[in-house]
């Protein structure tokens, strides 16, 4: 094992600074950045169950499909290809086009013979290892809301992830809504597509009372009629014993196939009472379909399926209303964990609640034992689904939506108003969940997390919050989201056009991409690392562009300098690693585990595997720090055991944590500056980020700036003494100049009569990026310190050089197996082996850096 040792030469100079006044100086530069690696691929050989009471799905042949995938297609026209691909959206180019689309194994050929370059999607990497949570008091936000009351109110967070599951009571607040309070929710990967097709036919009085009606000779399978008897009212499913035929879209195509379900269900369905007390459409067509969703449960990969019934409940021929049968839901879900007695199927939706967009309800929860905390979950109604696939490729016709925006036939309303679909944001992982609970979890329902009765709250950094979902698990859905999300909408030609009606204020990104180089650019250089730069920027693509402050993870590859990948090398992004917490040290899922350890008050440290700069353009990132190992937050509630056996939480981490963390406190800072009539672009709240983190006492890219610290930059922007801004102007020229010779060789169209590109403009930044310097060469650049503060202090700048001191080395034998006399099981939790250093050698007072590397024979 080799240490070494470094210190700090410094040359040090003092300068006093006047209240309000402004002072210029020449610094160094730093910055910081992450990855993340959760592998959201599911195991082809995984069992998955099937059987169902509600829903006969055995004519289908259900099977692993390796054959279907995801590509991106480079050429220079796209005509012709419609019978070979299904095309999602595409950038136009100076030489044609970069397109998304989904295709056959058996069609690549095909499409290469046409000229076309064609090269496979790249799978998203998501990084979490599942706080109790001392957030708050270690990034400062729970002082922030005391004191100040910064809570994130009227801040948008779009969380680009695995979706989100809101059914949570600690996350059902943080819905972000239109101004008609429908949900703003987007599903580009297209999983949450729900089909409403088959059809029912009642015949009704204009006084509205139903009458028995029989089903007519001509009636298809996907047919039915509605009939009363003594019991009520219900649809006739059953038809003589043959079933009801029902499409029913598979969510988790293509791992397994086929996209479209043929399915037969038999019991016929309650929808009310009497022929006066039922449930009404308007026209006398009820449209029914399946909810199908894949959830882990209990180590077992199963199906949520869901009877739905859409109505037209107040203008004839306009769908506007779903009403879910949870309780059978529930009943068919858990029927293999219960007893019998204890599940009951009802086959009626005349008990459920009625959903219409806008109204609150649109949560798919039930509550089986009526104690308010939800049992079962499959998402919240509403979201715009891309149809990835192709599944509605005949009924979803070019057109334009008045919210939305341009559809383009693949971007699909979140209810059909013609009654054959609405969307489902869903979380079948419970990373976006995670995510998104880290910044606006409301911390008010309690969690027993060491199972010793004590209950603790698990507050996120910005509880009033709001925040977008945006489903993306590949690159080709990340440029729709983070366009769709930062309020641009595509039209009929494929421009994407600024509406005005800006969505998201930060967008949060905790993945990463290993794939090296894709599409031919190195990490920076990448469409993905570009986009996330130009989407900062104020009046980049449209002058009235007020620009996203855009997240990202710096992943956890570390161990390593430059070990950063898109998009945390995204040169404009704030870029955040991730330090300790030990709050996990003693729960149940880790008290069997080898100790390192057996406290939980150490902590604050950079973790581990946070990657690490400089990215491959020289940028020292990450910018910030913030917690990633690890904390515990609130988790979808089908994680749980049985009936409400414990409150749904999770421990998450990695850099998937640290950055929603940072986006959270980039939303209280947002709120703030918002206060106090200042400016909240993107770059300014950067700074400020940047300007007011704590040192962690590590090297720039390593930590970058340092781990934030709210209560820091409340204290600047409130104008507190002591407290003070960093900047300078010089870095985005750099940035600005070199990026837009890569944009030129991209060529990007695509965006009306606005060029894709960085425009000249004044924008601060905390860091100074040099650029490409030849040898002899030289640059300055000038920073100004603002003190809003009505007295005077000083400021010490201390340039600075880590210098070798001192140098070690040890030989050990590691002891293995040693019984670990905190635990009594005889066969967990083994003792480590520690090596005390100040013990093995005399560490120099003046030490700053220790770096330890340590070798082992195989």
């Amino acid at each position: 094992m080799y240490i070494t040792f470094k210190n700090k030469i410094i040359s040090l100079i003092l300068i006093s600074i006047l209240a309000g006044a402004f002072l210029q100086y020449a610094p160094k530069a730093y910055a910081i950045y992450e990855d993340d690696a959760l592998n959201n691929t599911v195991p082809s050989d995984f069992q998955l169950g099937i059987d169902s009471q509600l829903l006969d799905l055995s004519q289908s042949r259900v099977s692993y499909n390796p054959d279907a995938v995801r590509v991106m297609i480079k050429g220079k026209s796209l005509e012709g290809i419609d019978d070979k691909a299904n095309l999602l959206h595409s950038i136009k180019t100076n030489d044609g086009y970069i397109a998304f689309a989904t295709t056959t194994m058996d069609n690549i050929p095909l499409l290469k013979a046409n000229g076309l370059e064609v090269v496979n999607d790249v799978k998203l990497e998501f990084d979490e290892v599942r706080d109790a949570s001392r957030l708050g008091a270690i990034l400062g936000s729970e002082v922030v809301a005391s004191d100040f009351g910064f809570t994130g109110k009227g801040v948008k967070v779009a969380i680009t992830d695995t979706g989100v599951d809101f059914s949570n009571k600690d996350l059902m607040h943080a819905v972000a809504r239109d101004e008609n309070r429908v949900p703003i929710m987007l599903d580009a990967d297209g999983q949450g597509i729900v089909l409403t097709k088959t059809k029912f036919i009642a015949k009704i009085t204009p006084q509205g009372h139903l009458l028995n009606t029989t089903l007519p000779a001509d009636a298809d399978e996907h047919t039915g009629n509605v009939y009363l008897n003594d019991k009520g009212v219900f649809l006739n499913l059953n038809r003589g014993g043959n079933g009801t035929k029902f499409d029913v879209y598979n969510s988790i195509y293509p791992l397994i196939s086929p996209l479209i379900l043929n399915a037969t269900a038999k019991n016929d369905w309650k929808i009310g009472d009497s022929n006066k007390d039922y449930i009404r459409s308007m026209n006398g067509e009820y449209r029914m379909g399946f909810v199908l969703q894949i959830m882990f449960h209990l180590g077992r990969a199963g199906l949520i399926i869901i009877p739905v019934l859409l109505v037209d409940s107040e203008k004839a021929g306009v769908y506007d209303t779903v009403i879910a049968d949870m309780s059978s839901s529930w009943a068919d879900f858990s029927k293999f964990e219960l007893k019998k007695t204890d599940v009951e199927f009802d086959y009626s939706f005349a008990d459920e609640k009625k959903i219409k967009l806008g109204n609150g309800e649109e949560f798919l929860t039930y509550d089986a034992d009526k104690d308010g905390n939800v049992d079962l979950s499959a998402g919240i109604v509403g979201a715009s689904v891309l149809d990835v696939w192709g599944a509605l490729k005949k009924e979803s016709k070019a057109m334009i939506d008045n919210y939305v925006g341009a559809v383009n036939g693949t971007l699909l309303k979140p209810l059909d108003p013609d009654g054959n679909y609405f969307g489902v944001m869903f979380d079948f992982l419970g990373h976006g969940t995670g995510s998104s609970a880290s910044v606006a979890s409301k911390g008010q329902d309690q969690y027993d997390v060491y199972k010793n009765s004590t209950k603790y709250r698990l507050r996120g950094v910005a509880p009033d919050a709001k925040i977008i979902p945006v489903k993306a698990l590949w690159y080709g859905d990340v440029v729709y989201g983070w366009l769709w999300s930062s309020g641009f909408e595509q039209d009929l030609n494929g421009n994407w056009n600024y509406t005005g009606r800006h969505r998201a204020d930060i967008n949060n990104n905790s993945w990463g991409i290993s794939t090296f180089p894709v599409l031919d650019y190195g990490a920076g250089y990448d469409i993905l690392s570009l986009l996330s730069s130009i989407l900062t920027v104020p009046g980049a693509i449209h002058p009235d562009f007020p620009g996203v402050l855009m997240v990202n993870s710096a992943g956890n590859t570390g161990f390593g300098y430059g070990t950063l990948g898109p998009p945390a090398s995204s040169p404009l992004a704030l870029t955040v690693g991730a330090t300790t917490n030990n709050v996990f040290v003693g729960s149940d899922m880790t008290r069997k585990e080898p100790r390192f350890g057996n406290s939980t008050s150490f902590y604050d440290d950079v973790a581990e595997f946070s990657s690490r700069g400089p990215s491959i353009l020289g940028d020292a990132k990450p910018e910030v720090m913030s917690i990633g190992a690890y904390g515990f937050v609130p988790q979808p509630p089908n994680l749980k055991h049985a009936i409400n056996s414990t409150n749904a939480f999770g421990l998450f981490g990695g850099t998937s944590m640290a950055a929603p963390l940072a986006s959270g406190a980039a939303a209280l800072v947002s709120e703030a500056l918002r206060g106090q009539n200042m400016s909240t672009d993107p770059f300014t709240v950067k700074s400020i980020l940047m300007s007011t983190a704590q040192d962690m006492r590590s090297d720039p890219f390593t930590q970058g700036s340092g781990r934030v610290d709210l209560v820091n930059a409340a204290d600047f922007i409130k104008g507190r003494d002591g407290k003070f801004l960093v900047y300078t102007t010089d870095t985005y020229p750099t940035f600005a100049s070199m990026l837009n010779q890569t944009i030129s060789r991209y060529s990007i169209q695509g965006f009306g009569n606005y060029t894709l590109s960085f425009p000249d403009k004044v924008l601060q930044d905390a860091k100074w990026y040099a650029g490409l310097l030849n040898n002899g060469e030289s640059k300055e650049a000038t920073f100004t310190i603002v003190n809003r503060s009505d007295k005077s202090f000083t400021v010490n700048i201390e340039p600075t050089m880590l210098h070798l001191i001192d140098q070690k080395s040890i030989n050990g034998t590691t002891e293995v197996r040693v019984k670990d006399p905190v635990l009594s099981a005889n066969n967990t939790g083994y003792a480590p082996n520690y090596i005390n250093l100040k013990q093995k050698m005399k560490i120099p007072e003046d030490t700053e850096i220790i770096y330890v590397k340590a070798y082992f024979p195989f």
